[in-house]
């Protein structure tokens, strides 16, 4: 390029800069690149597996026996960013992660108050059925070996079936066996006295049943 005599010095020190620029901006693409190229860490297998056992250990903290509700409300502040939550005929929650991730979920409205405390139909059916061969006691040391609980998930005694039986009007295993003309050890006492007392002294117990 022809540059004019006296504006020969401007021109070098313009090229000079010109070439200093380019030095600074060829330097700053060098170090992008290293900068890119330390940046993409080539996950090992052993890492990949130590990230995919990260919810197992998650769960099992969670659910841990020794962990405090202090330390579950720290593990949700450190993993959920927010939740929003909207209510229609259930319960939607919309939840976003600390890295970015979203999910949704749906959870069904709970009983009202009156119905939660609504014994299920299938506990009194078993509870009906068990009261043909056992008592109260019994009846309840059955149902909770059968897994069955009373409508706040607490074991049965014998006072909660002998409740139930009064609200739902199902008979006792006493009501039951006088349905089937049964007596007790005392009425029958009380029977054979009676009919004994009626026998004259001294008759053979043979002729007195005949």
């Amino acid at each position: 390029m022809k540059v004019d005599p006296d504006n020969r010095l401007v021109a070098t020190v313009l090229e000079a800069e010109w070439n200093s620029k380019l030095r600074e901006l060829e330097e700053a693409r060098a170090i992008e690149e290293q900068y890119n190229q330390s940046d993409q860490h080539q996950v090992s297998a052993e890492e990949r597996a130590e990230m995919d056992g990260v919810p197992q250990r998650f769960r099992q903290f969670w659910n841990g026996p020794k962990t405090t509700v202090r330390q579950r409300k720290r593990a949700v502040r450190l993993v959920i960013e927010d939740v929003t939550v909207s209510k229609t005929d259930h319960i939607v929650a919309h939840i976003r992660f600390k890295g970015g991730a979203t999910q949704t979920i749906t959870v069904a409205l709970p009983p009202l108050f009156a119905q939660s405390r609504l014994t299920a139909p299938e506990t009194l059916a078993e509870m009906d059925r068990l009261l043909e061969e056992y008592t109260d006691a019994e009846v309840a040391e059955q149902l909770n070996q059968r897994g069955y609980r009373t409508f706040d998930g607490l074991l049965f005694q014998s006072i909660h079936v002998s409740q139930l039986r009064r609200h739902h009007g199902i008979p006792d295993r006493y009501t039951r066996l006088r349905a089937q003309g049964m007596l007790t050890a005392e009425e029958l006492r009380c029977l054979r006295s009676s009919y004994l007392a009626k026998i004259p002294s001294g008759t053979p117990c043979w002729d007195a049943v005949q």
